[in-house]
């Protein structure tokens, strides 16, 4: 193998940033839970779509798709994203929000279940007062299962989740439909579920708010790499079916501005990488100029690598990386 510097094509990305415009905020600002959230406004007019990522602190791959999807081109609407709203929780690689009583340490069961209930805790305040301000016509919300679907029922991993509006259903079907195209095994291909629980965003906002919501549900029997690109896939085919994006699902970044002098780090894990992609993430997650995403074969084999400045193959099976 061969590692080494990959050009960037930085004229190529800058000239999509004409005709929209992002802006960026902080969600609970002044608190010990703040976290950013991105605005992307098109010259023309269409609906407002939500995205949240990370609710659940050791669910990283719906938080990392998140972080990839604010960068993309929109032909019309808005795309308001949330990347790691339960910022705390990510950081230390736990479900709950930590610091917070053990009643309102769940932040995805923190929303009005009932009209008269206001939801509980600062984040989902935040989040909550922000849908009201927004009221976007839809809402994705991205969480990781730890099995799959179609093998047990009572887990969500591999699904999409929604209250069963005729609207919501029509766009589910076309999101499993793009989701499943380049999945060989039944096992794992995803399937449509009814019903969010009671107190989670994505039932509240549809029973509460009138929003279009669904949950984008991935498995952890999968490499982290696989799992972020199917929630970009899936969010991807919801922006087309509205006629929204503008551009293909494998965009990792916002173009750059002046004075973004970070190295784009692409890390390869799937197949042969074993543990050291993880281990890279964290000695890089330290280096203030750096900014790294994971990839894997599909991404590589779609284009993917001028967009980034290096490419790092970690130990492992060399031949199973080559395959």
């Amino acid at each position: 193998m061969r590692y080494g510097l990959i050009p960037v094509l930085v004229f190529v990305l800058h000239a999509e940033t004409v005709g929209q415009r992002v802006v960026s905020g902080i969600l609970a600002k002044g608190t010990r839970f703040e976290t950013n959230f991105h605005v992307t406004t098109a010259e023309a007019e269409g609906p407002t779509v939500f995205v949240v990522g990370g609710i659940h602190g050791n669910e990283p791959a719906g938080a990392r798709a998140a972080d990839q999807i604010r960068g993309w081109r929109l032909k019309r609407g808005k795309l308001v994203v949330i990347p790691g709203i339960n910022r705390l929780g990510l950081a230390k690689n736990i479900r709950h929000v930590p610091g917070v009583s053990r009643a309102n340490r769940d932040l995805n069961r923190n929303f009005p279940a009932r009209s008269r209930d206001a939801p509980r805790g600062i984040l989902a305040g935040a989040l909550w007062d922000r849908l009201k301000t927004m009221r976007p016509a839809w809402l994705v919300d991205l969480h990781e299962g730890v099995d799959l679907a179609r093998m047990n029922p009572v887990k969500a991993g591999n699904s999409l989740v929604f209250c069963p509006v005729p609207e919501i259903r029509k766009a589910a079907c076309k999101m499993v439909e793009t989701l499943n195209a380049d999945i060989r095994s039944e096992d794992r291909k995803f399937i449509l579920k009814r019903y969010p629980v009671e107190g989670a965003l994505a039932r509240a906002a549809t029973d509460r708010l009138g929003i279009r919501a669904l949950v984008l549900v991935t498995t952890r029997r999968t490499a982290l790499s696989r799992r972020v690109r199917q929630h970009r896939i899936g969010v991807h085919a919801l922006l087309e079916h509205l006629d929204m994006v503008s551009g293909g699902s494998d965009v990792f970044f916002e173009p750059r501005r002046t004075g973004d002098n970070k190295i784009r780090v692409a890390l390869y894990d799937d197949f042969g990488t074993r543990r050291g992609p993880a281990a890279l993430d964290r000695v890089l997650a330290d280096a203030d100029d750096v900014t790294t995403h994971r990839i894997g074969p599909h991404e590589i084999r779609n284009g993917v690598l001028p967009q980034f400045d290096v490419l790092i193959q970690p130990g492992g099976k060399s031949r199973e990386q080559a395959d």
